[in-house]
């Protein structure tokens, strides 16, 4: 199947950070600092994707100018802005990420980052 190549414009990188900054703020992340690039991704037929410091408690989103689309829905503001929740998603799940990345991992090191997720999850949906 051939793919199509789809140009975002500085218009659609704008909503991507604002909707990322929104949930950044509604998911009580707050501590994170966030830079954004509008440019390229390792994998082609990505959207976007985030570099993670874990230590420095900074990330890099990667919106990409060029959206290849083969089985991918189209460009329009609801793919751009589940395209930004979703890597603010990952952001959520970074100190849990990180924790399984480690080779020794304590019980009650694990339980503080669950715990930690939970508290944000109840103060958002509740």
């Amino acid at each position: 199947m051939s793919s199509i190549t789809v140009k975002t414009t500085k218009s659609d990188f704008e909503y991507f950070k604002n909707v990322c900054l929104d949930w950044q703020k509604k998911l009580l992340l707050d501590s994170w600092k966030i830079y954004f690039v509008h440019g390229t991704v390792d994998d082609e037929e990505s959207r976007a994707s985030i570099v993670r410091s874990h230590e420095a408690h900074q990330v890099t989103i990667y919106f990409c100018k060029d959206w290849v689309r083969a089985n991918l829905e189209p460009k329009t503001k609801k793919s751009i802005r589940d395209c930004a929740v979703h890597e603010i998603m990952h952001l959520l799940l970074a100190d849990l990420a990180e924790l399984a990345k480690q080779r020794f991992v304590t019980d009650n090191e694990l339980w503080s980052a669950e715990e930690a997720l939970v508290q944000k999850l109840v103060k958002i949906l509740t």
